[in-house]
């Protein structure tokens, strides 16, 4: 599978935060319009569970 540099970039984001936080699993996104989509979609579903560090 071939992968362009953006996604390169958002993998390597992602498990950087992974490593920086002890997080188990990261989302990176590129703007405010993105987390917020996320977030959303996060707290919606009743199951999941929403860690925000700022």
């Amino acid at each position: 599978m071939v992968l362009g540099v953006g996604t390169v970039i958002v993998l390597l984001g992602r498990i950087l935060l992974c490593e920086l936080t002890g997080a188990e699993d990261a989302c990176v996104v590129n703007n405010n319009g993105s987390s917020c989509v996320v977030m959303l979609a996060t707290v919606s579903n009743p199951v999941s569970k929403l860690l925000v560090s700022g």
